[in-house]
């Protein structure tokens, strides 16, 4: 977020700040519930693809991911998951340079889901236990998963055929 850092935490918000004056900027407080993780990207501005916007996503006990414009204080739209919760996330471009965000639940799913539309694109059980982190190999087409029961985990991306 340029000079500016942001925070999570159990009492519901999103905190924007300026570390340099050790103040708050901005708060956020859409979920109803702990946010418990948070990734933040450079977008290209639709209106003007040599522009980039910040984008945060959050993932809350409140079952919803969010997706936020930070520095104007905007959440821009949001999934709702009807089980589970979103414990954890992170980011990275798929095959066609679109964003996705992956999501590991407490009932040990692994979610894609579109940041254009905020819908969960592909959704597997790869846990008994909920899924604590999770990491998208850069090049490859898997991810790496850890449990609460302390089993790291590679799955391949089975959406898509090897070549």
């Amino acid at each position: 977020l340029g000079k500016q850092a942001i925070s999570t935490g159990v009492d519901q918000s999103i905190r924007i700040w300026d570390p340099q004056q050790s103040r708050e900027l901005r708060n956020l407080d859409n979920h109803r519930a702990a946010v418990y993780a948070l990734v933040v990207w450079q977008q290209p501005n639709p209106a003007d693809p040599d522009v980039s916007q910040e984008i945060c996503c959050t993932v809350s006990q409140d079952k919803t991911i969010r997706f936020w414009q930070p520095m104007i204080g905007r959440m821009i739209r949001f999934c709702q998951l009807k089980s589970g919760f979103p414990l954890c996330l992170t980011q990275a471009q798929n095959q066609q340079g679109d964003q996705e965000v992956y999501v590991g639940t407490s009932d040990g799913r692994l979610l894609v889901v579109d940041f254009r539309t905020a819908r969960v694109q592909f959704s597997t059980v790869i846990s008994t236990v909920g899924i604590e982190v999770i990491a998208k190999h850069p090049f490859k087409r898997q991810w790496v998963t850890g449990d609460t029961a302390g089993e790291l985990k590679v799955t391949k991306d089975p959406r898509i055929n090897p070549k």
